[in-house]
Formats: C-alpha cells, sequence, structure tokens
C-alpha cells in the first residue's frame, strides 16, 4: 500500500535483521540501544513504556485499593510471572520455576499482601493470591505497590518509570542478549535489581521491605530518570505530523530537529 512503516524495538533478535527492519521506514529505539541499525535508526532518550505512563499522560488512582479490598494505609506486593513457552523472543528463555515461585511467595507473604499476574497457571497453594481486580488497572496496583518482583520484562520497566521498586529475576539477566534498558535502569537510575538467581532475587526483596522510606526513596529516583527523558508519545506525534517535511541525510536528524523545536 506504499505506507510509511515507524517501528519501535528495545532488543536485537536474529529475525528482526531478515523480517522486521528491512521492511520498516524508521526504527526508533532508547539510547541504551548500542546495536547499529543505519540510517533508518532513530534514538531516543526514553522508553516505550514512557508512552502510556508519563505523567503527561497517566496518573494514578486510589480507588485500584477498594478493588483489591484494601485499605489505603495497607501495603502490597505485585509478583509476576511470565510466560516462556509463548512469544519467539523467549525461546531458550526462563524465569521462576514451579519451586522458585512457591519459596518466593510464601516467603513475601509474611511481609505484606501479595497480589499474583500471571500468563499461565500457578501452584494450587498460590491461586488465592491471583489478581482479581480488572487488569486495565494494573498500573494503578504497580504504582501504589510497595514492591514488584518479576521475571517479566516490561513490567519492570514499567515500575521504574513509576517509581516503583522492582526486583528482575530471569535467565536474561547478565547474559550475552541483556537489554540494556534494564542494565541503565540499574545502573545510572537505580530504580531496578537486576538478579539471576531466585534465592538472591529472595533475599534483595526482603532488604528492599525493610529500608526505611524506600517509597519516597524511589518516587525522587523516578523523577531523576522523568527529568532526563522525553515524553515519548509526544515525540512521536510530532513525527507523524513531521514526517518528509524536512531533507535529512538519515533518520536521526529528526530527533535533533524535534529537540531544537521543542526548546525553542
Amino acid at each position: 500500500m506504499n505506507a510509511k512503516s515507524i517501528i519501535f524495538t528495545d532488543n536485537f533478535l536474529t529475525y528482526d535483521r531478515y523480517v522486521t527492519h528491512p521492511l520498516a521506514d524508521v526504527i526508533i529505539t532508547p539510547t541504551s540501544f548500542t546495536h547499529d541499525l543505519g540510517k533508518k535508526n532513530i534514538k531516543v532518550e526514553s522508553f516505550k513504556e514512557l508512552a502510556y505512563l508519563h505523567p503527561d499522560y497517566f496518573v494514578p488512582s486510589t480507588d485500584i485499593f477498594s478493588l483489591m479490598n484494601l485499605d489505603k494505609k495497607e501495603s502490597f506486593i505485585l509478583v509476576r510471572f511470565a510466560a516462556y513457552d509463548v512469544a519467539l523472543h523467549d525461546v531458550k528463555a526462563s524465569g521462576f520455576n514451579v519451586s522458585d515461585k512457591v519459596m518466593l511467595v510464601n516467603e513475601l507473604s509474611k511481609h505484606s499482601n501479595i497480589f499474583i499476574s500471571s500468563d499461565g497457571g500457578v501452584p494450587a497453594e498460590l491461586e488465592k493470591y491471583l489478581i482479581r481486580f480488572p487488569l486495565e488497572r494494573m498500573h494503578d496496583a504497580l504504582y501504589f505497590a510497595s514492591l514488584l518482583v518479576s521475571d517479566s520484562q516490561t513490567m519492570t520497566t514499567e515500575a521504574a518509570v513509576l517509581g516503583t521498586p522492582a526486583v528482575r529475576c530471569n535467565s536474561w539477566v547478565g547474559s550475552k542478549n541483556e537489554m540494556l534498558n534494564f542494565v541503565e535502569l540499574e545502573q545510572k537510575y537505580n530504580l531496578i535489581h537486576n538478579i539471576r538467581e531466585p534465592e538472591m532475587a529472595i533475599k534483595k526483596c526482603i532488604d528492599l521491605l525493610h529500608t526505611p522510606d524506600i517509597s519516597k526513596i524511589y518516587k525522587l529516583r523516578r523523577e531523576k530518570l522523568l527529568s532526563e527523558k522525553i515524553s515519548f508519545t509526544k515525540f512521536l506525534v510530532w513525527l507523524f505530523e513531521n514526517y518528509n517535511k524536512y531533507r535529512v541525510s538519515n533518520m536521526q536528524e529528526y530527533y535533533d530537529i524535534y529537540l531544537n523545536t521543542k526548546n525553542t
């Protein structure tokens, strides 16, 4: 149909270079993405999760507590279990196994209310912790949670941009295929904690739960992140409206033009 294709990626997978990237006109990535994708690539100081969780677009609602049957003063922990047998990019990857899940939840339940989001089933003894509130309210819950523990990729970044402490545990951590946005969120902003071994992840969770004023600390770290990142949605809208308006030798120049326009 001769339409332009503008795509976003924060991971580099073998099939992308043969299937997705050749067909795209523009490939947008975070600045933490270090692979060279050529003249099609626009590296932006943002994350895709900021397209919908930037404070310009997302305001958390406290009515999530009533949907969770909690008092507003009660603390709770969100636990996220991803399925590793569905997505192509998760082939050969793994998260918490069954015994790890039971050990994790049993330990955390000693400290707070537990709510589990799981792509697949969970062991019978953990079913009572499965979330019952509407899934579209997950980000409200994530904002107010004391902690996210996850073997999922996306929810970890969502927690970071919302200023919620997050412990991420899966086989991507420390591997040659590790996504560098997680490295940046840990090493530059100290908003998440990437740990490969489940036992060490549980220990880190307990340490975080015993940290005084932890919510305030992480919300301040979030403010630092927001001060250094752009609103991804605003940039996308600008790009859509101005595509082909300027003569550029490579797509990265669009981002430079946007920043100059934004600052004038």
